[in-house]
Order: C-alpha cells, then sequence, then structure tokens
C-alpha cells in the first residue's frame, strides 16, 4: 500500500514537471515567433520604399513600370528595364534573412516557380538607407552578375563580363556593409573558392516564409475594375481590342530603331541604301544586298504577332502581292533590343535562309548550304529565346519534319492587321547632315552641355572623328547611327540602338547610349558620353584627366580606370 501511495506521488509529480517543460517550450516558442513577426514588421518599415517599388512595377501598370524605370539608378534601372517584358510578374515575392554573422536583416526579393524559389536581387541598410547589394542579371549579352546569400549572412557578388570577372565578399554589419574580400580575374565556376567560402551552405530559399507584394490601388486600376464589373459583351471586346493595341504599342517602341533602319532603306536613295547595306555584317548583310536588287520595294509591310507559347510580340516584315503576303524577316526582343530571329533569303532551289512562324508563336530558322542545312525551333521569351530544338546536317526540304513541325499550322500571315513602314525623308536627313558636318568645321571639336540632348535624341553627327584611349583603342564616327569600335587588334562594326538617356549627378549631366554589333548578335556594354568640363565620376578616387575635352568610355562598370576614357585625335 505504501509502495502505491508512492508511486502515485511520483506519477502526480513527473506529470507536473512535463507539463510545465511543455508549457515553458511553448511559451519560449510563441516568444521566438512573436520576436521574429516583431522583427519582420520593422524590417517592413526600414525597407517600405523598395517594397512600395516593386508593389508599383508588378502591379502598376506599363506607364507606371515605365516611370518606376526611369527614377531608378543604373543598376536598378537594367533590372527593371530587364523584368519590363517578363510574364507572370505576379509570381515575385520578398522574404527577410538574417544570418548569424550578419549585423542586419536582408531583404530578398525572388521569383516563385513550381514551388520552388530563385533569388532575383539582395537588399540591405546603409545608414537605415535601403541600397541593392547583390542580384542576379543573366542577359544574353556579354555582362552579367551573380549573387548568393549564404546560412551565415555572408554574400557574394561575381561581376563578369564572359567567364571571367571580379568577385567580392560582403558582411552586412548594423549600419551597413564590410567588403571582407574582393578578387580580380574569377573565373565563374571558382567564385565560392577564390572568396573562401565553399565550405559555406547557401540559404536554403525554400525554407523561408516568402511573402507577396501588395498591389498597388490606383485610380486606373479602380476605373479598371468598375468596367469589368459592369461590362457588356461590346465592352468585352473593346476592352480585348485596347489591351491588344496597347501590347502592339509597345512592341512599336521596343522596335523603332528596325523600323527606322527600313524606313530609310526602302525610301532612301541608291547609295544611301548601297552605303547601309556595307555597315551590316553576316546575315543582316546578305538579306538586304538581296532587296537591292528588288523592285516594288515599297510594297514591304509589318505587324506584330504573338502566339499562345510565345513569350513576346514579335516583329515580323513581309512584301505584299495583292492579298497575299511573302514572309520575309522576323525579329525579336533579345538583351532589351531589336534583333533578327530569322530570315528568308537566297535564290534557287536552295535558299541560304529559311524561316517560318506557326500559330503557336514557335520560330523555325533554317541555315541551308545546297541540299543539306542546318535548323532551329526557338520559343521566343519575354526578353530572349529558348532553343527548343537543334538539327544539323539535315536535307533543307526535311527542315519543318525533324524539327517536330511537320503537322503544326504555319501562321496565316493574310490574316494579320499589316502596316506601311513610315516614310522617311532622306534627302532632309542628307541636308540636315551637309549642314551639320558644315557647322562642325566652323566651331571647335567639343560637344558640350547644350548638345547632349541633340546626342541623346539620336543625332550622333556631333561625335564624328576619331577617338583614342591610351591602349592605342580607336572608336570611329562617322556622324551616322554606326561607328568603328577596334580593341586588341580586333574591329567591331558596332551601332547604337536608340536606346539613349541622360543621366544627372551632382557633378552634371552625362549621355549612356546603348551599342550592339552591327551583325545580328545583340550587344553588351554601354558607351558613356561625358561632356567637357565635367568630371568623371571615380569608384578608386582616382582622378581622371582631359577633364577639359569631350570623353568617352566603353565597357562594363564605367568609371573603373582611366583606360576606358577616348578622347578625339
Amino acid at each position: 500500500m505504501k509502495y502505491g501511495k508512492l508511486l502515485i506521488a511520483t506519477s502526480l509529480v513527473l506529470t507536473c514537471l512535463v507539463t510545465d517543460s511543455i508549457l515553458a517550450d511553448n511559451q519560449t516558442k510563441t516568444k521566438d515567433t512573436s520576436s521574429q513577426e516583431i522583427i519582420n514588421k520593422s524590417s517592413e518599415k526600414q525597407y517600405a520604399n523598395v517594397l512600395q517599388t516593386y508593389n508599383r512595377f508588378i502591379y502598376g501598370g506599363e506607364d507606371e513600370r515605365q516611370t518606376v524605370i526611369n527614377s531608378s539608378g543604373d543598376y536598378e534601372k537594367m533590372i527593371f528595364m530587364e523584368k519590363q517584358h517578363q510574364p507572370n510578374l505576379e509570381n515575385y515575392r520578398y522574404a527577410f534573412y538574417k544570418g548569424k554573422e550578419s549585423g542586419q536583416e536582408l531583404l530578398l526579393v525572388g521569383t516563385q516557380e513550381q514551388g520552388k524559389y530563385n533569388l532575383s536581387e539582395v537588399y540591405y541598410l546603409n545608414n537605415g538607407k535601403p541600397e541593392l547589394l547583390s542580384f542576379n542579371h543573366i542577359p544574353t549579352g556579354s555582362y552579367r552578375v551573380f549573387a548568393e546569400v549564404y546560412e551565415s549572412g555572408l554574400v557574394t557578388r561575381f561581376d563578369s563580363s564572359k567567364q571571367v570577372g571580379t568577385a567580392y565578399l560582403y558582411k552586412p554589419t548594423e549600419n551597413g556593409k564590410e567588403v571582407l574580400r574582393q578578387m580580380v580575374d574569377v573565373q565563374m565556376n571558382d567564385v565560392a573558392n577564390s572568396l573562401g567560402v565553399s565550405d559555406q551552405t547557401p540559404v536554403d530559399l525554400n525554407r523561408l516564409n516568402w511573402k507577396e507584394f501588395g498591389q498597388v490601388n490606383s485610380h486606373k486600376e479602380t476605373i479598371s475594375q468598375t468596367q469589368k464589373s459592369s461590362k457588356s459583351t461590346s465592352n468585352s471586346e473593346t476592352s480585348s481590342s485596347t489591351k491588344k493595341q496597347s501590347k502592339s504599342d509597345e512592341a512599336q517602341k521596343a522596335h523603332q530603331s528596325t523600323l527606322t533602319a527600313y524606313g530609310r532603306f526602302i525610301y532612301g536613295s541608291d547609295s544611301n541604301r548601297q552605303s547601309f547595306v556595307n555597315t551590316l555584317n553576316d546575315i543582316e548583310k546578305e538579306v538586304f544586298k538581296q532587296k537591292l536588287s528588288e523592285d516594288n520595294l515599297d510594297n514591304y509591310r509589318y505587324t506584330f504577332y504573338k502566339g499562345k507559347e510565345s513569350g513576346q510580340e514579335l516583329l515580323l516584315v513581309a512584301k505584299q502581292n495583292g492579298r497575299k503576303y511573302e514572309l520575309k524577316e522576323i525579329h525579336s526582343i533579345d538583351g532589351g533590343q531589336s534583333v533578327l530571329l530569322g530570315a528568308n533569303y537566297g535564290t534557287g532551289e536552295y535558299p541560304q535562309g529559311i524561316t517560318e512562324i506557326y500559330e503557336s508563336g514557335l520560330v523555325i530558322r533554317v541555315s541551308a548550304s545546297g541540299p543539306i542545312a542546318t535548323a532551329w525551333l526557338y520559343k521566343p521569351l519575354a526578353d530572349g529565346k529558348e532553343e527548343l530544338e537543334y538539327q544539323n546536317e539535315i536535307l533543307t526540304k526535311n527542315a519543318a519534319e525533324r524539327l517536330g513541325m511537320k503537322d503544326k499550322p504555319a501562321l496565316d500571315l493574310s490574316s494579320l492587321n499589316w502596316h506601311e513602314f513610315e516614310k522617311i525623308d532622306t534627302k532632309t536627313e542628307e541636308a540636315s547632315s551637309t549642314s551639320s558636318e558644315a557647322k562642325a568645321e566652323e566651331t571647335t571639336t567639343t560637344v558640350g552641355n547644350a548638345d547632349l540632348n541633340t546626342l541623346v535624341a539620336g543625332d550622333y553627327s556631333a561625335l564624328k572623328g576619331t577617338w583614342v584611349n591610351a591602349n592605342g583603342n580607336t572608336v570611329v564616327f562617322d556622324g551616322s547611327d554606326h561607328f568603328i569600335y577596334t580593341a586588341n587588334g580586333i574591329t567591331n562594326n558596332t551601332k547604337f540602338t536608340g536606346s539613349n538617356r541622360v543621366q544627372n549627378i551632382p557633378n552634371g549631366d552625362y549621355g549612356i547610349f546603348g551599342i550592339q554589333s552591327a551583325s545580328s548578335s545583340p550587344g553588351g556594354p554601354p558607351l558613356v558620353f561625358y561632356p567637357a568640363g565635367m568630371s568623371i565620376p571615380s569608384r578608386t578616387g582616382e582622378e581622371y584627366p582631359y577633364t577639359e575635352q569631350d570623353r568617352i568610355m566603353i565597357g562594363d562598370g564605367f568609371g573603373l580606370n582611366a583606360e576606358q576614357i577616348y578622347i578625339r585625335q
């Protein structure tokens, strides 16, 4: 009996101890959860400006997105421009993370795809102000950036051009960041090892508490919602037509440089056409060379088309013959630029180039040499393309079959809404060019701030001449939108893309100009123009020479060294 009472008493004591332990553990978890919620709410406030910017960009419509791009700094502008044409922007999420070696919570931005998360950008607080720390930028051009966040809270960044670049290891501190290590000439596959973090574990993004960005309730959206709730069938058709027109307007802007080139070629003089062809390389040269001998160039038309499997509206160029349209070229947006995707050119039984677009939006391209050819099947993405299929050394006539498209319906070109190219008055342009040249001879070679807006508007005549840097590399401008860039013995026929803007900083205003190879391949780093009298901002504290002269710089990450500076001879 005594033993029975003792067992009961012992059981009660153990029960109380276990209960107290569970309660204590639950209280600890509750405190941890509550503490984490407080931290997250605090971080929400600290990063409020960045979160609001993403809200506006994702849900604010095309005009709002462009406003965000125009008001962003260089790197963020590049990031948002890359996102501008991406589908499913609403898949972007954000989360906060603080590792043991980090002095602050970082804001991570990523995309959700099929339950998995991919890191896009990393922000930190610099004296309480949110700033971009690292990001993943992988365009089709040469310049790219890779980011990684580790469980410790350390962050890496790798800026590269092709396979080699500069790697940074950051430690977020309470009021900023500390650069623990910086390595140059690092191979893309050796970043972690070069920075000494190969033994560290990257953050498992799928375990973080990701949140959706809140929608922006703009006046336009309120009107749109009201229209949706009360629209009739006719309103639905009008809305669909407006939306389609809006997309076409956006495509028109994206391909404007290509449309202008066609207008000048079609309505230009024979000498102008030949001069234009001489500036082209590879496929584009063959395509336009064939047009030189064609009659009725004014029968060329253009339109835009986006199939269900295409991530963008493609620019189609065709020649009209009565009610029929013969497809000539297909252009896409790749790396933010309008580039040639496929073309029909060459004569005889086996043309050199063959292209076809299908109702789905998929495109085939065939490069033939007699009866034998190489063929590709492309899926246009929001920016760029995905190669779905590749066939080499096949019979030209079997290309569609070998690419799996034999039984797929080709696009009915006659069903599309075709437009005439804008007529360019080349005589006026020639007179303007002659006048500009005469004026340039009467004045000094300094461009100055007064002409910066003219350059950005697309009149490059003020740059005419030969520019040289400390290494003997040269840039030769003829006053047109094409120029010759020679570096390390390699000559590149290059052109302005029309993606120009004025950048404002405390030192003054300078111009940033998008450039690319004059062939079909998209190009990389920008050309930057600094007017005479403006000091060039330096990342190293170095004072650059030739402040009294106009200067240009070409290269990824301008402002890195004086060797990038070109002055006019």
